[in-house]
């Protein structure tokens, strides 16, 4: 054999055809992954303030002073199941909606007299002051719902009482308001007292 011929002979299967081929030619596996059942999130349930407002005395006149206290006051989660979940932040608020001055603020006994002070509720849930004023927020960590513990639960807050001066001239004039969310939570609602006396 020349030279030549040894050149001009096929070379066998080329590496890049082989590859292709193995490529082709592999059995495909297909994986099937089972996609867990639906797993509970916040997204799935609800929230609703719940609690007793009360003022003392309940019919103030114009001038009076009055106290307004929340008790057996929280928030309400509904429609709990699938895998524990966190709540995100929670928050609540206490707003004098119209004829109520606050003069003193106290939490599970204590008086507040400034912001950054924390309350333990009865259920163990630690509270922090972040605004004082007409507008009294409490906020709190993020809470896990166990849902083996119940479809539904509750967060609650410390005894709350706002204690002013009364200055509507109607009956049931003055307002305060409670407002208490989580922030994974959808819903959020609003639980209120009605107090005064018509002058």
């Amino acid at each position: 054999m020349s030279e030549e011929q040894i050149e001009s002979a096929p070379r066998g299967i080329e590496r890049r055809k082989v590859l292709k081929a193995a490529a082709w030619s592999a059995p495909v596996v297909a994986l099937a992954v089972s996609a867990p059942a639906a797993v509970a999130s916040a997204s799935q349930a609800l929230i609703t303030s719940t609690g007793t407002a009360t003022a003392t005395p309940t019919n103030p006149v114009a001038g009076e002073t009055a106290t307004v206290t929340w008790t057996n006051t929280g928030l309400l989660i509904t429609n709990i199941s699938g895998s524990p979940w966190s709540t995100g932040a929670l928050t609540a608020e206490l707003t004098v909606v119209r004829n109520f001055t606050i003069t003193q603020v106290r939490i599970a006994g204590s008086v507040v007299t400034a912001t950054g002070g924390s309350y333990t509720s009865a259920d163990g849930t630690v509270w922090t002051v972040i605004s004082l004023g007409d507008a009294l927020t409490l906020v709190a960590s993020a809470v896990t719902i166990d849902p083996t513990n119940g479809s539904s639960q509750s967060v609650m807050l410390p005894v709350i009482e706002l204690t002013g001066t009364y200055t509507g001239t109607t009956a049931n004039s003055g307002q305060v308001t409670l407002s208490a969310y989580a922030n994974d939570v959808s819903g959020g609602s609003i639980v209120g007292a009605r107090f005064g006396a018509a002058s």
